[in-house]
């Protein structure tokens, strides 16, 4: 975005950092989460209650860092002059045009995992 003041370039970085800081904490809390969870699908017997349990706690962690990023993005925009909002992209990033991942694997020759794209028997 251009013509930002420099106190707002630094309000913006303020914000991104604490942000940052923020969700690494909970980051690194859902890794460990998710590492537990696999670990009680690798049990010889399976406990349907602790594996929904910690689901829910992911779950929940999820939506913190659901809520801390659109506090993030809150704050920036209340930096912003209703001009500067105007410019923003209305889906945040990767949702507008531009070049992306694309539309992946489809359908038709040599798409997929057959024997012409190295897969499976060559006869």
């Amino acid at each position: 975005m251009a013509n930002l003041s420099q106190d707002q370039i630094a309000k913006i970085q303020k914000v991104q950092s604490d942000r940052y800081a923020e969700m690494a904490k909970v980051r690194s809390e859902m890794f460990a989460k998710r590492a537990e969870l696999q670990a009680l699908f690798r049990e010889p017997t399976l406990d349907q209650p602790k594996i929904a349990a910690k689901q829910k706690e992911i779950a929940a962690l999820q939506a913190q860092m659901q809520e801390k990023a659109l506090a993030a993005r809150t704050a920036v925009a209340e930096v912003l002059t209703p001009e500067q909002r105007a410019q923003l992209p209305a889906f945040g990033p990767g949702m507008g045009p531009g070049f992306g991942p694309g539309r992946g694997m489809g359908y038709g020759p040599r798409m997929g995992f057959g024997p012409e794209m190295g897969f499976g028997p060559r006869w």
